[in-house]
């Protein structure tokens, strides 16, 4: 723990990164895993672990899901994960993630459209906001507020293309 670490595309993507209180998590591409770093008062960062993600614990979820999309934290030791399934037509599942080992745990929590950019956890209400993919081939894009068994809460229309957001709470 305590070394400089320095990340570059394409590791990183949109809506990759969570935090919680003073700790916050980076999912890394291509190398399949998790880091959590601890933010500092001095404005500095220390690594502080990796958490391996099993690729295999994709399909194991039962959703087939093949990259991650969105990343929100729920507490220290859950994190909520969007993916993508096998293409961006056929949609999403957010994913509750165990991170308490050194493996992460996935739970299928909902189906999605396709997450475009990241999603938000609301702890005040318990649920979810995302931006995701509408239409034929993605032509708009929509802000949508879940609960957290998936009823959709309210939605609005936020723009057309392939633009990513990055949302905060």
């Amino acid at each position: 723990t305590g070394f400089e670490t320095s990340y570059s595309h394409p590791q990183i993507r949109n809506g990759e990164l969570a935090k919680f209180g003073n700790k916050f998590w980076i999912f890394r591409h291509g190398v399949f895993e998790l880091r959590e770093f601890e933010l500092n008062n001095n404005c500095t960062a220390t690594y502080i672990r990796t958490i391996n993600v099993d690729p295999s614990m994709y399909a194991a979820s039962g959703s087939g899901v093949y990259t991650v999309n969105g990343l929100a934290a729920k507490d220290t030791n859950t994190l909520i994960m969007g993916s993508l399934d096998s293409s961006p037509a056929s949609g999403g599942t957010l994913m509750e993630v165990d991170i308490s080992g050194s493996t992460a745990v996935f739970t299928p929590l909902f189906q999605t459209g396709h997450i475009n950019g990241d999603l938000v956890y609301i702890p005040s209400s318990n649920t979810i906001a995302t931006t995701e993919f509408v239409g034929v081939g993605g032509s708009g894009v929509v802000a949508r507020h879940y609960d957290y068994s998936g009823t959709i809460l309210g939605e609005s229309y936020v723009g057309g293309g392939s633009v990513g957001f990055g949302m905060f709470c």
